[in-house]
């Protein structure tokens, strides 16, 4: 069951679209809405210290580990135009912002962007 705020009383809800993901969370602000607006400007997805783009742990064979899986499905599936980046795993925070606004400015061709990091 599902909590959805309306001022200082709950209303218990289901969503029948979450019925076989498991447990469910109870949170006044984890709610899903029937629809998003796709955002106006491309999402670039920056990943954190120590993150990648794609890692192979076993050469070609196994299939990669994609640091934003599913994410970047999701968001195209709406319409999104998304965009992933790869800078250092662990260089200094100049050269991974260096890096960063080096494949920004190269992905996003002078366009404004959402920047999710």
């Amino acid at each position: 069951m599902r909590r959805y705020a309306s001022g200082d009383d709950y209303k218990q809800s289901s969503d029948p679209r979450l019925k076989d993901l498991g447990r469910q969370i109870e949170h006044e602000y984890a709610t899903f809405r029937d629809g998003y607006h796709t955002p106006k400007h491309p999402v670039i997805l920056a990943h954190g210290l120590l993150g990648f783009d794609e890692l192979h742990l076993a050469g070609d064979l196994l299939p990669g580990v994609h640091y934003w899986r599913g994410i970047t499905e999701a968001l195209t599936s709406h319409g999104t135009e998304v965009f992933t980046t790869s800078v250092p795993p662990s260089a200094s925070i100049e050269q991974r912002a260096t890096e960063l606004s080096n494949e920004i400015y190269k992905k996003a061709r002078g366009r404004s962007v959402n920047v999710i990091a």
